[in-house]
């Protein structure tokens, strides 16, 4: 089998439409909300925006390039990403808003291969452990996938 290729773990480009919408159209969050939360972000930086961008909407303030570049700062996190500087080229990378949720769509698929594999490795992990029954295996393997489909359930 070979091995599989980072792009399907996750879309950068996507990652950052979905940020860039929402901060050309604030009004787009409210497509994505239902469909994203900070660790289906692959990137770090994208993480720390939304985290932002969501601090924002619960405390009922504007999101937009300002508010959100105040927050990050607030945050300790806008140098990390790259400075406003970052968020203006994220903003000119998309072209409209009204893809927002196909661009959350793509993050949350990319978000459930990666909970998959990981899944997999705790499976191959526990094989191994000879002291451990196979029953046990099998029960441990059972709820790592479980857990997988019950995030999903969560949304």
């Amino acid at each position: 089998m070979d091995t599989p290729d980072t792009e399907m773990l996750y879309s950068q480009a996507s990652e950052e439409g979905v940020i860039g919408a929402i901060l050309i159209n604030p009004g787009a969050y409210y497509d994505v909300a239902h469909i994203l939360t900070p660790n289906v972000f692959f990137i770090h930086r994208h993480r720390w925006v939304w985290e932002a961008i969501v601090r924002l909407n619960e405390q009922h303030m504007v999101v937009d390039f300002l508010t959100v570049t105040n927050e990050l700062e607030q945050a300790g996190r806008l140098a990390e990403i790259g400075g406003p500087a970052y968020l203006a080229a994220v903003i000119n990378t998309v072209p409209s808003s009204l893809h927002a949720e196909s661009y959350a769509r793509i993050i949350e698929q990319h978000a459930i291969r990666r909970r998959m594999l990981e899944a997999a490795n705790q499976i191959a992990k526990l094989a191994y452990q000879g002291e451990l029954s196979a029953e046990t295996v099998l029960a441990e393997s059972e709820q790592a996938v479980f857990n997988v489909s019950a995030r999903l359930a969560l949304r």
